[in-house]
């Protein structure tokens, strides 16, 4: 692996696409690139390029102020550019780099937005994997890919836990030292989520408990439910078939007797079809028997009338008797004074009974009681009388009977145009005498003649209707007779009919009754199905009545257990219906969290033996490089110095194995992480002919080359694949450069160089030669010269052989 190009375009001096070509000499093994230039060409930007896009975040390192300064900030003519861009392309072709790449271009951008990204053959990566990435093939920022102006020399004043830390990076350990820190993060991470699924577990405890209480109530109900939902599909099922069963019955039932019913109203049409037959024979006789009924009954009412008029007739004869004989009385006491108030109370009360009279003599002529109404005339009669016995004996009584209407009014006696007065007695009186004068016994007996004819007259009339109504009834006897015969044979048939319709009435009379019963039986099928809909929620138990067809079961007993499961769930009270459910699911969670704990327990012993074996290790790897180092050390202090003494002594604070088994968990995260900064190396370093006991009593240029030393030796024992070096031989005199010249070439056999130097010396080890200048006072450009080996009185020259 090897670095073939850098390319940079906008950062820092560097405005215009630059492209440095860093490919390998093949026909001489030596493999160093020299960059020369005045002193502000830009010579130490581009290991800030290198540096920068590696992933180096320091701007101490980087020579910023701000992460804007790398981006070219403009000069003169030349406007301020949006973004810087670099890019590394190295050669995988041993596979360092654990891709499936032979070519490795690692890129990053920044914009003055304040936009990053970070490429691995133009796909975007986080930092954090490109950290991995380049310390696996190692290169990493923390490493010695690029080792810059007094950064050599640093090591020496360095606090020995940051050497050790540089020694690390050198010994190749920094994938273990990054595994580590992410087993370490991973394990604080664990710690963390353990301490929170603690709380939560505290959290749910209680809710669990109480949940658990609540879930063994539900289940217990849940299962009194389910007995009393098996006891109910019995009862229920018991009482479903029953009223099935009745039901089936009734129907059956029903059957017969709508059958009946059919037959009976079949029957009585075949009847009726022969009453009305029978009808249609007798309508002649019916209608001939109506017109002798129409006939007899007028007979009748004439009769009747003949008889009323008969009855009027011999009342008016009797009560002209009576008033002849009252008449007579009147005479007798004709010197009689006359009291009127008493006429007219005796009138008012004649009045009264006329009224009377007329309304009785109605009933009577309505009756055709003519005796009772001849009677009545006699009783009207008899009260006239009694009148007229107060009256003058010259007052002719007769007068007063018409015998039409009679009335009382205002104290007078009205009757078909005769009035009698009671305002003035002589006026009276002397009506009276000439009325009686008028009228004499002759008129009277004329009367009697005209009524003894009209009563003769009528009963002769009533004689010849007496014998019409005889001869008419007759003939309706004999009709009857011969209407006898067909009558029975259609009162028998109207007996079969009523029989037929009696036995009719009787079935639809069962029919209603069954119908009825089948109501009752559909409002408790009903009424049940509405109550198991209620206690059951469904109907499926009414499929269970086919079960029970032939069981038998104490229903008494059944019907208590029901009662003792229904009271039992009362008592458990209600319940919520999801309490089981959020039983099971903070269940499910407390076991998740129970299951998460222990897997976090596991994985934190898991991670603590993990970054055990890691210590181990780093610390097998290390120690075998530290002896390599310091053996390096050691050797190249003294070609360097020309002899002198130098080692490297690794410090240890405590025994770490015996020390982790002590740890309790509280402290491990933090005595892991305090390990490393417990442990170090120091320096050792005495000239030749010097008695040094620290490194400040080094000069500047002693502390360079035991600086230089360290750094070689740290090459050499682990060869990065390649160096940029930034002027660290600018302290060198000429026979250290010399020497200096000699380590590097040795080591660029295994490790590709770029050293930025202004020394002739070592500028002549270099197989490529890019110059850096500057135009227009802050631009940088890159000149590139190549030199070839030529040998010269047995000594090989480098000459220049191109130049661009």
């Amino acid at each position: 692996m090897f670095l073939k190009r850098l390319e940079i375009n906008g950062f820092k001096s560097f405005v215009h696409k630059t492209r440095l070509d860093f490919s390998l000499n093949k026909e001489n093994k030596k493999n160093i690139t020299a960059i020369v230039g005045p002193n502000g060409s830009g010579k130490s930007n581009l290991a800030d390029a290198l540096r920068w896009v590696l992933g180096e975040q320091s701007f101490k390192l980087l020579r910023i102020k701000k992460t804007e300064d790398v981006i070219f900030a403009g000069f003169g003519k030349y406007s301020r550019l949006g973004s810087a861009f670099v890019s590394v392309i190295l050669d995988n072709e041993d596979g360092r780099i654990p891709l499936d790449y032979k070519e490795i271009i690692i890129s990053r951008r920044f914009s003055r937005n304040g936009e990053s990204e970070y490429l691995i053959n133009r796909k975007k990566v986080k930092l954090s994997d490109l950290i991995e990435l380049t310390a696996q093939g190692g290169i990493g920022r923390h490493g010695y890919a690029v080792v810059g102006q007094g950064m050599a020399d640093s090591i020496l004043l360095s606090s020995a836990s940051e050497r050790k830390a540089i020694l690390e990076e050198a010994a190749g350990v920094k994938q273990y030292q990054l595994k580590k820190e992410q087993a370490l993060k991973k394990l604080e991470a664990t710690k963390r989520n353990s301490l929170r699924v603690l709380d939560l577990l505290s959290e749910i405890t209680p809710r669990l408990r109480s949940l658990k209480r609540q879930a063994n109530k539900a289940k217990k109900k849940e299962e009194i439910e389910k007995e009393l939902k098996a006891k109910q599909n019995i009862w229920y099922g018991f009482y479903w078939k029953n009223l099935t069963d009745r039901y089936s019955k009734l129907l059956q039932e029903e059957n017969k007797v709508k059958e009946q019913i059919f037959y009976f109203e079949e029957e009585i049409k075949k009847v009726e079809k022969n009453i009305q037959k029978e009808k249609e024979k007798n309508q002649d006789s019916q209608q001939m028997n109506l017109k002798f009924s129409k006939e007899l009954e007028t007979l009748f009412n004439r009769r009747n009338d003949l008889q009323r008029d008969l009855a009027l007739n011999e009342g008016r004869l009797e009560a002209q008797k009576e008033v002849e004989i009252s008449t007579l009385e009147e005479k007798n006491s004709s010197n009689k004074s006359i009291d009127l108030n008493f006429i007219k109370r005796q009138l008012e009360k004649l009045n009264s009974d006329y009224e009377n009279f007329l309304i009785l003599f109605k009933k009577a002529e309505k009756k055709k009681n003519w005796l009772e109404a001849k009677n009545l005339f006699k009783k009207i009669g008899e009260s006239l009388k009694s009148i007229i016995k107060e009256i003058n004996p010259k007052f002719r009584s007769k007068d007063f009977i018409s015998r039409g209407n009679l009335t009382v009014s205002s104290g007078a006696f009205k009757g078909r145009g005769v009035k009698f007065g009671s305002s003035h007695r002589s006026q009276y009186l002397e009506s009276q005498e000439k009325i009686r004068i008028k009228k004499d016994s002759s008129q009277r007996e004329k009367i009697k003649e005209e009524l003894i004819e009209k009563i003769s007259q009528i009963k002769i009339k009533l004689e010849i209707k007496e014998g019409e109504i005889k001869k008419l009834q007759t003939k309706i006897y004999e009709m009857n007779e011969k209407e006898k015969s067909a009558r029975e044979k259609f009162f028998d048939f109207e007996n079969n009919l009523r029989q037929k319709q009696n036995g009719l009435e009787k079935f639809k009379n069962e029919l209603n009754k069954i119908e009825i019963e089948k109501a009752k039986i559909e409002t408790n099928k009903e009424n049940l199905e509405n109550e198991i809909k209620k206690e059951l929620g469904n109907l499926s138990c009414l499929e269970y009545y086919e079960k029970t067809a032939d069981s038998e079961f104490d229903k008494e007993r059944l019907k208590e257990r029901i009662d003792k499961l229904k009271a039992e769930i009362f008592s458990i009270g209600g319940i919520d219906s999801m309490v089981i459910q959020e039983y099971k699911e903070t269940e499910e969670r407390y076991n998740f969290l129970s299951d998460q704990l222990k897997d976090l327990e596991k994985a934190s012993v898991s991670l603590k033996h993990i970054i055990a074996e890691l210590e181990d290790k780093i610390e097998s790897v290390f120690s075998k490089t530290f002896k390599e180092i310091n053996n390096g050390f050691s050797e190249y202090f003294r070609i360097l110095f020309n002899g002198g003494t130098a080692r490297l002594q690794l410090i240890k604070s405590f025994n770490r194995k015996k020390n982790f088994e002590k740890e309790t968990e509280e402290d491990e995260l933090g005595n892991f992480k305090k390990r490393e900064n417990d442990e170090g190396v120091e320096i050792i370093a005495v000239p030749p002919g010097k008695r040094i006991r620290n490194l400040s009593m080094l000069s500047g240029g002693e502390r360079t080359l035991t600086s230089i030393a360290l750094l070689f030796a740290i090459i050499s024992c682990n060869p990065p694949p390649f160096s940029m070096l930034d002027e660290i031989d600018a302290a060198l005199d000429e026979a250290n450069i010399y020497r200096f010249a000699k380590i590097l070439e040795q080591l660029s056999q295994k490790t590709q160089f770029i050293i930025i130097t202004h020394n002739r010396e070592t500028m002549r080890q270099a197989s490529s030669l890019y110059g850096v200048t500057t135009i227009d006072n802050g631009i940088s450009k890159i000149i590139s010269v190549k030199l070839d080996n030529i040998k010269k009185d047995g000594k090989t020259k480098n000459v220049l052989t191109n130049f661009e």
